[in-house]
């Protein structure tokens, strides 16, 4: 019952962030929810292809990390830790936690080094929900004390993690966005919003489906509902539109043929 229950909370959780036309990736409000969710503490862990790392927990410990146990941490012992160990070695971006990451896959005192390091803070049992693994990752870690998360808590993260994926793909589409503080979205949802910024790019209602982790009939459908809010009847009309009310940015290829179309 508990994994149901919550799994139709963060359908519906989900489904309210896809409607929300700003461009950034809802990070905090995530965090935050799982947190909420878990009974944790969750931090947003990233890296980037130079290398360079770092975190932000859902609620902020004063002093934690020291600089000394992050010392420790860039002089060897992130790169053992068994969740790293785990994602590198399988290749599997599917949620896991620190407990059930097969022994020989981590490195001899790599787990007692990780949990000693935790344990001051309570942290010696992780979930990691990795949401981006492409040039660099991010991810939301879950960290508790005492036992390792139940079968029913990684089951919810697995379900979670597509829904996670898909508000990173419609973050990703709306970067090129204005920014909609202010301006008259003609109550355009932020799927919507998303398939309109792509049709401006030039793609294709398939390559729009690609991009945004849904088949081309749900693309087709929201060109619908979109043209209906926008009163117009195709790409190009739409993409004028959209433009002159400040809610996308346009390809200069495609402004070409816009440009063509509409001044002969």
């Amino acid at each position: 019952m508990w994994l149901l229950r919550n799994y139709e909370l963060w359908l519906e959780f989900v489904r309210e962030l896809l409607n929300d036309p700003r461009p950034d990736f809802p990070r905090e409000r995530i965090q935050l929810r799982l947190a909420e969710t878990l009974d944790t503490i969750v931090s947003w862990n990233w890296e980037d292809p130079d290398g360079s790392y770092g975190f932000e927990l859902s609620h902020p410990i004063d002093g934690w990390p020291t600089p000394e146990e992050r010392l420790i941490w860039d002089s060897g012992a992130r790169d053992a830790h068994p969740l790293l160990r785990w994602f590198y070695t399988t290749q599997d971006p599917r949620p896991m936690t620190m407990g059930r990451v097969p022994e020989y896959m981590v490195e001899p005192g790599a787990m007692e080094l990780v949990r000693e390091l935790m344990a001051p803070v309570g942290f010696v049992q992780q979930l990691s929900i990795p949401c981006h693994v492409e040039n660099g990752h991010r991810a939301f870690v879950a960290a508790k004390d005492d036992d390792d998360f139940s079968d029913d808590a990684l089951q919810l993260a697995r379900l979670i993690q597509p829904l996670l994926a898909l508000l990173w793909l419609q973050a990703a589409a709306l970067e090129r966005c204005p920014d909609p503080v202010g301006v008259d979205t003609t109550g355009l949802s932020g799927r919507e919003l998303a398939v309109l910024q792509l049709l401006a790019d030039g793609l294709t209602a398939e390559a729009i489906g690609h991009r945004l982790g849904i088949s081309p009939r749900t693309v087709h459908s929201h060109l619908a509902r979109l043209y209906r809010k926008l009163g117009v009847s195709d790409r190009m009309r739409a993409v004028l539109i959209g433009e002159a009310a400040g809610l996308i940015t346009v390809d200069p290829g495609v402004r070409r043929l816009t440009d063509r179309a509409a001044f002969g």
